[in-house]
C-alpha cells in the first residue's frame, strides 16, 4: 500500500517536473548549488563642464516724454440774427366794387390855436464874461455896490429881489417910488453906483418870478429901473411892464446910482446891464 503510494507521489512530481521544465527552470537543476549572479554597481559622477553663475544686469530705460496736448477750444462763431422777411400786404379786392361817382372832397381843416407863449427868461442884453454878482447890504445910497468904472466892454451884474410889494392897480403901481436914502423893510431895494463921462444905456431883464424857473412873455413881476446922478437926483425911470425895462441916459457926469425894486410879482432874479453909447 505505501509503494502504490509512493509510486502515486512520483507520478505527481515528474508531472508536475514536466510542467515546470517546460515553462521554467530545468528540474534537473532544482537540487544543484545555486549559481552566484555577479552583480554590478555602477557609480555616476556628474561633473558640470560648464560652470555658469547667472548674473542678470538690468538697464534702466529712461521713461519716454509723454506730450499732452490742450485743446484749443474753437471759436464760436457769432450768429447772425435771423433775417427779417417784409411782411406781404394782402390786399383785399373782395369789396372792390367799380363806381363811377366821385366822393365828396373833405372839408378844410381849421387851423390849429396859436401856442402860448414860451416860458424862457426875456435877456435882450448879452451875456459879459466881467459879469458880477449882488453883494448884499445894498439897500441905499450908502451901502450901495459898486461896479466900477464903465467901459467899451460894459457892466453887468446879476442880482436878486427877495421881497416885492404887490400893487396890483397898474396906475398905483407905476406911481410908485422909493427912497433909497432909507431902508425899506417892506421890499428888497438893490442899489449899485459906477462911475462914466458917457451916455450909457442901462437894461433890466432876464426875469424870474421864483428863484430858477423862467417867466412867460406876459410875465408877472413888474420891476422899476431908476437913474439918479452923483447928487442923487433922478434923470431916468422904466416904470412900463415890457417886461424888459430900459433906460437910456444922455447926461453926462462921474458917477451915476442904479435903484431896482418890484412893485407887483412874487419877486426872483433879474441881471443889469451897462453898456455906452
Amino acid at each position: 500500500m505505501k509503494q502504490v503510494l509512493l509510486f502515486i507521489l512520483l507520478l505527481i512530481i515528474l508531472g508536475v517536473g514536466y510542467l515546470v521544465g517546460a515553462h521554467g527552470p530545468d528540474p534537473t537543476q532544482w537540487f544543484a548549488p545555486p549559481t552566484p549572479t555577479p552583480t554590478f554597481t555602477f557609480t555616476s559622477t556628474s561633473t558640470p563642464l560648464n560652470t555658469a553663475t547667472p548674473t542678470a544686469t538690468f538697464t534702466p530705460i529712461p521713461p519716454t516724454p509723454t506730450m499732452t496736448a490742450t485743446p484749443v477750444p474753437k471759436k464760436k462763431k457769432a450768429k447772425k440774427p435771423p433775417k427779417k422777411h417784409p411782411k406781404k400786404v394782402v390786399v383785399d379786392h373782395s369789396n372792390d366794387v367799380t363806381d363811377d361817382t366821385e366822393e365828396p372832397a373833405p372839408p378844410p381843416k381849421k387851423p390849429e390855436p396859436p401856442q402860448p407863449p414860451e416860458r424862457k427868461p426875456i435877456c435882450n442884453s448879452a451875456a459879459l464874461p466881467n459879469a458880477m454878482v449882488e453883494l448884499e447890504p445894498n439897500e441905499t445910497f450908502m451901502t450901495a455896490q459898486t461896479l466900477g468904472s464903465l467901459t467899451s466892454q460894459g457892466l453887468q451884474v446879476h442880482g436878486t429881489l427877495t421881497k416885492v410889494l404887490n400893487l396890483t392897480d397898474t396906475a398905483s403901481a407905476d406911481a410908485y417910488r422909493v427912497d433909497p436914502n432909507l431902508e425899506n423893510a417892506d421890499l428888497d431895494v438893490d442899489v449899485y453906483s459906477f462911475s462914466t463921462t458917457t451916455p450909457f444905456l442901462a437894461v433890466l431883464d432876464c426875469y424870474t418870478h421864483v428863484v430858477g424857473r423862467p417867466n412867460p412873455l406876459y410875465q408877472e413881476n413888474n420891476y422899476q429901473l431908476e437913474i439918479y446922478n452923483e447928487a442923487l437926483k433922478l434923470v431916468g425911470s422904466s416904470t412900463q411892464n415890457d417886461p424888459v425895462e430900459s433906460v437910456e441916459v444922455e447926461e453926462t457926469g462921474s458917477k451915476f446910482y442904479v435903484v431896482i425894486y418890484g412893485v407887483d410879482g412874487t419877486g426872483g432874479n433879474y441881471r443889469l446891464t451897462l453898456t455906452p453909447k
